[in-house]
């Protein structure tokens, strides 16, 4: 739980000391059991200062309490702020907390996941790679990171042949790769074996070291594509590990160190978010000449896969996705059948409810973003794809990789630094 403070130095000093002191029990191998690490998870909602906005802060299940600092709120449970949410730009919010991931961290994704007015930052290994990439390979080089990388098959027809479950058609909780976390061996006797692709893979080496071998196990086995934790390495010693959802977990004795990683890429991820607006987004244009006339401008974002799916597979994707109310990719919608191939949708984005469309087909999955839309859907979408159907995917929109829009905003956040912290 966090004390209550009357400003935010306060606050943040409080959290430095705190930081430190899980930091020296890491090390020493003996963090406490009731006492979480600090985590921060980036969260969008509707654009700053709107009505929408302060109907999403009520829509919380948790009563919302200010400070004296109007970017500051505390939320509240039976005993006490049990976390701070801080705005950290018009359409972000950072919520911290203290409690450990296995006491409060399934229920929170739920309420974000089934609330309209909220949606996690999803950051696609296709954009991990790029922080890992034009990044931590360029500045990091001699210090050591930790990667993680996952992939299933999620939507392939199962051996056993039975239908897709609820359960298929939900997120599902990370992986913990603490030992402390799980059984001696790190084995969990709980699990059946499904009978379907899945690959779960993480390592701890020098960045040089990494680099030189990625590559070749990303061109034999593509699921090393399919990153979802990177560690951002601290100044000192220690990291900060980012995850494909928007949760960062501090692995350093800084908490300060670790918010300027969060502003940073908060900057990053709003900045790709509007560059890929900008290009997408489908609208209807008045000409200025004589009889006047409209011109449409925007562009398609197409998700190919690297092999083209199966029938059978493309069948349990579309039900995975239209056949349930609630799905990981959060989209509604009646798919309008052309043929075996081919599949229609007027849909919307439940993050919003704002109005998309769609296709479908063996060979690629196709959005068209009316203006207004959010393009936080192509990101969900991207990070889920790549994770459940197909780690080697590529992401275009219009003519222009995906990836194009991340190291262009990574690069314009890199020439103001000074914006990344106060």
């Amino acid at each position: 739980m966090f004390p209550r403070f009357s400003n935010r130095d306060a606050l943040f000093r409080w959290l430095d000391r705190y930081t430190a002191e899980r930091k020296e029990e890491l090390d020493r191998q003996r963090l406490s059991p009731h006492l979480g690490l600090p985590k921060a998870y980036l969260l969008e909602t509707a654009a700053d200062g709107s009505e929408a906005q302060s109907r999403a802060l009520a829509s919380l299940p948790w009563p919302v309490r200010p400070t004296e600092d109007p970017r500051l709120l505390y939320l509240l449970n039976g005993q006490g702020p049990w976390a701070v949410l801080e705005q950290l730009s018009s359409r972000h919010f950072a919520l911290y907390t203290l409690l450990r991931h296995q006491d409060f961290e399934s229920g929170f994704r739920k309420v974000i996941l089934q609330n309209p007015w909220w949606d996690f930052a999803w950051f696609a290994g296709i954009a991990l790679d790029i922080l890992w990439r034009d990044y931590l390979v360029e500045v990091y080089p001699h210090r050591f990171t930790r990667l993680a990388f996952e992939h299933e098959a999620r939507f392939e027809s199962l051996m056993d042949g039975r239908d897709i479950t609820e359960r298929d058609s939900e997120e599902p909780e990370e992986t913990v790769f603490d030992r402390e976390e799980l059984g001696a061996d790190g084995e969990n006797e709980d699990t059946f074996p499904k009978e379907r692709r899945a690959a779960s893979f993480n390592f701890t080496d020098l960045v040089g070291r990494i680099r030189s071998f990625l590559p070749q196990l990303q061109e034999i086995h593509p699921p090393f594509r399919a990153l979802k934790m990177l560690r951002l390495p601290a100044s000192y010693r220690g990291g900060y590990d980012l995850w494909s959802w928007g949760k960062l977990t501090f692995r350093a004795p800084s908490f300060r160190e670790g918010r300027v990683y969060l502003l940073t890429i908060t900057r990053m991820y709003q900045r790709a978010t509007e560059l890929l607006e900008q290009t997408a987004w489908i609208q209807a244009e008045s000409l200025e000449l004589p009889g006047g006339g409209v011109r449409l401008t925007g562009t398609s974002i197409t998700f190919r896969f690297s092999q083209p799916l199966t029938p059978q597979t493309l069948q349990r994707f579309m039900e995975g996705i239209f056949g349930r109310a609630r799905n990981l990719f959060r989209l509604w919608g009646n798919p309008i059948r052309r043929s075996d191939r081919f599949f229609y949708v007027h849909g919307v984005d439940l993050h919003l409810w704002e109005p998309i469309g769609m296709e479908f087909t063996p060979e690629y999955f196709r959005l068209y973003l009316p203006k207004g839309t959010c393009g936080n859907t192509v990101h969900r979408l991207a990070r889920n794809l790549q994770r459940y159907v197909d780690p080697a995917l590529e992401v275009r929109i219009g003519d222009r990789p995906y990836e194009d829009f991340f190291r262009q905003a990574l690069w314009q956040v890199a020439e103001n630094p000074s914006e990344n912290g106060e």
